[in-house]
């Protein structure tokens, strides 16, 4: 079966000061679980209503009592004779009571049933392979098991977010769910990245030039980046839950290719202005009307604490 899948375009448009700065939004898709088919229960059916058998008259619960215990006494005298013919056999005996016992007769030690009782009896050697339980044999003999094949799991792309001149680059960097992200210190000097964001705050503690250390983001969302000794250095991570995602160019465009049919919703995300989403659905043909504007008039402060929740301490020089 061939799956559909087409292209999602439209443009991005960012009010406000910074409204130059639309490449740094992120726009991405979240599939849409399908709805669930509605099941209708099956119709209850009312059995019929028992009807009690008439009791037996007196006589005939006599009759019927007496003739089950005539069967009884049939059953047991001809299971008598039944295990009397087998101690016969057994023990060569021609009555189980004149039978010398198994563990010191003569015809116990000899008898070919008995062997084979005893054969089958005694536990299986040291070493040996229980019976039914498969040692490696072709698939498709009796007794083998074959493992069905597992779908190989798709492996999530990671990234890197470098810090060079005090920067991080890029500021904003896109990862799938479960992707990791290394952090490279490029500068002469350390470093300390950690994010105090909800749900996924991490401390990578402090490393010199030459050594990387990263983190994987297992939860979707954005992710505030700053370093514990350089107060001007931020980024954003966002983690998205697909691998439907991009970046608008300068003007604000944007379009997403091969995207299966289906129902989506569109994620735009800004640093600076309220994450807007709205829900679109891809068939057969490309969706290009898609138009979302973004209010960036109300900027929050850029201004954060260092990962103690302090103030950076004011430097008188810049030593590093």
């Amino acid at each position: 079966m061939v799956e559909l899948a087409t292209t999602v375009s439209g443009r991005v448009s960012l009010l406000g000061s910074n409204a130059r700065d639309v490449e740094s939004a992120v726009v991405y898709l979240e599939p849409l679980a399908a709805p669930r088919p509605v099941v209708t229960p099956p119709p209850v059916v009312t059995p019929p209503p028992v009807v009690a058998a008439p009791l037996a008259a007196p006589r005939d619960t006599v009759r019927v009592l007496w003739d089950a215990v005539r069967e009884l006494r049939q059953t047991v005298a001809e299971l008598r004779e039944a295990l009397r013919q087998v101690r016969a056999q057994f023990l060569g005996a021609p009555d189980a009571r004149a039978a010398t016992p198994p563990s010191s007769g003569a015809n116990a030690a000899t008898s070919p049933a008995m062997r084979a009782l005893d054969s089958a009896a005694a536990p299986p050697p040291t070493g040996a392979t229980p019976v039914n339980v498969p040692t490696g044999a072709p698939a498709g003999t009796p007794g083998s098991t074959v493992a069905a094949p597992r779908p190989a799991a798709r492996v999530i792309p990671g990234t890197t977010m470098a810090m060079r001149q005090k920067t991080f680059e890029p500021h904003v960097r896109i990862v799938e769910a479960g992707g990791l992200v290394d952090y490279p210190n490029k500068d002469p000097f350390s470093h300390n990245v950690f994010s105090t964001t909800p749900g996924g705050a991490f401390d990578l503690g402090l490393y010199p030039r030459g050594e990387s250390r990263g983190v994987v983001f297992r939860r979707t969302g954005a992710y505030a980046i700053y370093c514990n000794i350089h107060s001007k250095m931020s980024a954003f991570v966002v983690s998205v839950p697909s691998p439907y995602h991009t970046r608008p160019d300068a003007d604000g465009r944007f379009s997403i290719a091969n995207v299966p049919a289906g129902r989506y919703r569109l994620h735009v995300w800004h640093e600076r202005a309220p994450e807007q989403v709205t829900t679109v659905t891809v068939g057969d043909r490309a969706v290009s009307d898609v138009a979302v504007t973004l209010d960036g008039r109300t900027a929050p402060s850029a201004t954060h604490l260092n990962k103690f929740g302090q103030p950076y301490r004011a430097a008188t020089r810049d030593a590093y």
